[in-house]
């Protein structure tokens, strides 16, 4: 289960409306991890809706990469990150990838520039079953 403090925290840094210049911040996306993948993507998916349910903003900002058990592509990539480039009209949108651990080299690359240089109103979450399989570059830019 997601722990509530994750949640209330973010809730905490968009009121605030500091979300760039706080160390916590600048330390997303969040990785979370749990053995069973399903229940994990459920949860995280509920977490997300619950973010844009308190903050007033339609469900529609919420962009899920889903895992279909095949490798994630650099053209996967690309699109799914096509909206990461606009300003939403609300505070944030949210951006969710499942199980991490299928990209290909090229897509963690793509995914690395996303990290980097993250908008302000983009909150990233990714899951994964474990640290294993997932690049050391990308487990440095996390937070777990």
């Amino acid at each position: 289960m997601i722990n509530k403090n994750i949640l209330e925290n973010i809730i905490w840094q968009i009121n605030k409306g500091d979300l760039n210049n706080t160390w916590e911040w600048k330390k997303a996306p969040f990785l979370f991890l749990a053995k069973n993948s399903e229940i994990l993507n459920s949860e995280i998916k509920n977490c997300a809706l619950d973010l844009l349910k308190y903050f007033k903003i339609p469900s529609t900002y919420l962009y899920t990469l889903e895992d279909n058990w095949e490798k994630i592509k650099i053209k996967d990539i690309k699109e799914f990150l096509h909206f990461s480039h606009s300003k939403p009209p609300y505070k944030f949108q949210i951006f969710f990838i499942e199980n991490i651990s299928r990209f290909t080299i090229s897509a963690w690359n793509s995914l690395l520039k996303f990290f980097e240089e993250p908008d302000i109103t983009n909150i990233i979450f990714l899951s994964n079953t474990s640290e294993s399989w997932i690049i050391d570059t990308i487990l440095s830019r996390v937070q777990t």
